[in-house]
Order: structure tokens, then sequence, then C-alpha cells
């Protein structure tokens, strides 16, 4: 179902129990997100640039990126497989400990059996790539943006937010 309706790009809440895609807006621009993204099956999306820079991220955590070619891979050029499989061990990792609870939550990974909502936003024109989970339990948003910049190269901004955050700016 495409909702066509340009808004916030928003964080996945319990009422978004569907896979659904729509066009949202934000404070940098357009971009296509895709909700409900832990009841599909993993894939990967790609980001490139103008420059000699490429990622893959998995829908399901893990990155495979580089310059120019496989050779000048910054994180290991895999098979998507293998990308899906690399969720804690490439890229950069997030660890929540759970008040009280003494475990963990790893945002961006199979998480197991917590309770968690996905979704995964790309602009179409630009470099960038928005990854948010929401934790249902703990009641906690994961945001992380990845985007390619001359200056800088692959860069990764993330937040943390607890309660019903609408806002994604990483």
């Amino acid at each position: 179902m495409l909702d066509t309706a340009m808004s916030a790009v928003q964080t996945p809440t319990r009422d978004s129990h569907e896979v659904r895609g729509r066009f949202v807006r934000d404070e940098r621009g357009e971009l296509y997100q895709i909700d409900g993204v832990e009841r599909m099956r993993p894939f990967l999306v790609p980001l490139v640039s103008d420059s000699t820079l490429w990622a893959y991220f998995s829908s399901v955590g893990g990155v495979s990126a580089g310059r120019v070619s496989p050779e000048c891979a910054l994180f290991g050029y895999e098979t998507d497989d293998r990308v899906h499989a690399s969720d804690r061990v490439s890229g950069a990792v997030t660890a929540v400990l759970t008040p009280g609870a003494e475990s963990w939550w790893f945002p961006f990974t199979r998480n197991g059996p917590r309770a968690v909502r996905r979704s995964i936003a790309k602009c179409g024109a630009c470099e960038r790539l928005v990854l948010t989970e929401r934790e249902e339990t703990l009641g906690v948003t994961a945001c992380v943006e990845w985007s390619i910049s001359d200056g800088h190269g692959l860069v990764r901004e993330s937040s943390l937010t607890r309660g019903a955050s609408r806002s994604r700016s990483c």
C-alpha cells in the first residue's frame, strides 16, 4: 500500500503491524519509508554516491562498504546472506543495557524474542538512509542515519529516545 501523503518521518508504533511503504518528509527532504521491516525477509539497501564510496546495508543490521572496488572494502564485501549474518560484527553496533533485567538490546540486529517495530527510509535523490527500531517493552526508539559525505566518508549519526517520539533527526 503506497501512502503518498507527505508527513514527518515517523517512528514505528504499536499500530504499524503491517508492512507498508510510503513517501514521507523530514527536515532534510523526501524519503521513501518501509514500515514493518521486522515482518519481512532480510534484504539489502544500497547507498551509493557520486564519489568512490559505496555501501550495502542489511535490513537486519549487517553492513558492507568500501571505496572503488571490493578489494578496498571497509567492511567485508560479502554475499547477501553473509552480510545479513554479520549484524553484530560489521559496521557500528549499538548496545543498550536493559534497566533492572541485566539483559542487552542490540537495535538493528536479530534481537531474538524482543518485541520490536522497524522502519527503513531512504532518500532517492541523495546519499542518506534512516533506520528506526522501537523496542516495545522498554518504550525506547533507536534511530540511526547513515550518509555519505565527500569530506568525511561514511557517516553514522544515532540517537535513543524514550516515549513516542515522532522526530527522526538522528
